[in-house]
């Protein structure tokens, strides 16, 4: 059963849902047109650059939360260690910013997440939420190169 998506379709439903204290950009359920997504992405990052990875993770650890979402540890305070990419930013470089792609993860979740074994990655609690993440993910940035939208 296929998840039901909000859609956004211009800057200014985007801002109005920023207005109300909202921030869509990190919600997987929020369909943002590609185009506005990406748009608005490059608005706060411009370029990939060690400054906006800092910017960025502080940000992600901001509207994501201080909990880590394998363990429920509260993670006391900001370290950019506790921001994890899904698809790796290395092979994955145009959803290096985009927040649907991090997890807020402990220390243990993180290194698990990144170096363990496929069979180590299948029991973690976010296995599944972020196999559905990643195949969004996917599908959006493929429909923006090959001009879906």
């Amino acid at each position: 059963m296929e998840m039901q998506r909000l859609k956004i379709s211009t800057k200014e439903e985007y801002l109005a849902m920023k207005v109300a204290g909202y921030e869509p950009l990190g919600d997987i359920s929020v369909d943002i047109d590609m185009h506005i997504r990406v748009a608005l992405i490059k608005e706060k990052f411009p370029k990939a650059s060690g400054a906006n990875d800092v910017k960025f993770y502080k940000w992600a650890f901001e509207v994501k939360g201080d909990i880590c979402e394998e363990t429920g540890i509260w993670l006391r305070s900001y370290q950019s260690c506790f921001v994890s990419h899904i698809l790796s930013k290395g092979a994955y470089t145009e959803m290096r910013y985009d927040l649907r792609n991090v997890n807020i993860l402990c220390l243990l979740s993180h290194s698990l997440w990144e170096f363990g074994t496929i069979q180590e990655k299948q029991t973690m609690k976010i296995w599944e939420p972020n196999q559905a993440t990643i195949f969004i993910l996917k599908k959006d940035y493929n429909d923006l190169r090959n001009n879906r939208f």
